[in-house]
């Protein structure tokens, strides 16, 4: 009991436990956003050879998206007082994952047969899912 209390009072120290929730559900709504944009793009039924190049590119995407939502400090901010300036700063580090993605893929020479649209439908899911939860958020 007294080891949990000690790493509980450490990571409250160094990230505060509210915003390690905020990222952990920034990070689900980013996985959920790369697994329906595959979805919405095969009609629902994801064939089992694209399944294995999701997982792979998806591997690295999540990453890249929650460090990039961590450098746009989306977290500084309480849910309960949303405003405008959250969202624009949502908008620009969504922008700004859904651009690194593909130059990711062209720089490091990925070999992964990804669809072009999933590239395109990610973003617009992924701004739906962290501007929507906060929307919610606030008006409950």
């Amino acid at each position: 009991m007294n080891a949990f209390r000690f790493v509980q009072s450490i990571v409250g120290r160094v990230v505060g436990v509210r915003r390690l929730l905020v990222l952990m559900h920034d990070t689900f709504a980013a996985i959920l956003a790369w697994v329906g944009a595959f979805w919405l793009r095969f009609n629902l039924m994801v064939p089992d050879d694209v399944l294995a190049h999701m997982l792979f590119v998806g591997a690295w995407v999540i990453p890249v998206q929650a460090s990039i939502f961590l450098s746009f400090g989306l977290y500084r901010g309480i849910w309960r007082y949303a405003s405008l300036h959250d969202l624009k700063r949502i908008l620009g580090a969504v922008a700004i994952a859904g651009l690194s993605v593909p130059l990711i893929i062209v720089l490091f020479r990925v070999q992964s047969q990804l669809p072009r649209s999933v590239l395109l439908i990610d973003p617009i899911l992924l701004l739906m899912f962290m501007g929507g939860s906060r929307l919610a958020y606030r008006t409950w």
